[in-house]
């Protein structure tokens, strides 16, 4: 998650502000969706293989059993929506330092109350109802379930609806950026 939304973000803004390459993709005829889906691409292989390298860690060492399908598609997603995000931010941020500020107030946090190290269920009540609707809640419980049922398959369109949410908002965004 953090590897699809700080890199995409990252790259992003930094091609917008500093690099301007952002310009040579305005000259081209290629549509806005199909830009910003190139770089969630980009952002979910990265996720991915930060994911699988860190399974792959757990694995070998510590005796962590093989991902199921759902917790594979629950990855997948995950680092979708998160990359997505990433591009969505990182055309709106003025300053490549307001990154640092989105990863220490939202993703972090994200990270510890949404079911990562610590279950949802201990949180006060008010506040699970927030952390419930959060994209990292949703793709934690989808890769914990050990079947496909009705809540997995839920669980998978929303975090699909999420991410394809997130990438029109980039894509509009682009379609939006000037210099």
């Amino acid at each position: 998650m953090l590897n699809a939304f700080q890199q995409t973000s990252l790259s992003v803004s930094a091609g917008r502000l500093y690099f301007h390459t952002f310009q040579t993709v305005f000259l081209s005829p290629v549509p806005a969706l199909q830009i910003v889906g190139g770089i969630a691409l980009a952002g979910i292989t990265r996720g991915i293989i930060m994911g699988g390298l860190v399974y792959g860690v757990a694995w070998l060492a510590f005796g962590v059993p093989a991902l199921s399908g759902i917790a594979i598609t629950g990855l997948v997603l995950s680092a979708f929506c998160f990359a997505a995000l990433g591009i969505a931010l990182g055309l709106v941020i003025a300053d490549s330092d307001e990154i640092s500020l989105v990863n220490n107030f939202i993703i972090t946090p994200m990270v510890f109350f949404c079911g990562s190290f610590f279950p949802i269920q201990n949180l006060p009540v008010f506040l699970q109802a927030v952390v419930s609707v959060l994209p990292l809640s949703i793709a934690n419980s989808l890769m914990r379930r050990v079947v496909w049922n009705s809540q997995a398959a839920g669980n998978a369109a929303i975090l699909a609806l999420m991410g394809l949410s997130l990438l029109l908002w980039g894509a509009r965004g682009l379609k939006k950026y000037s210099e």
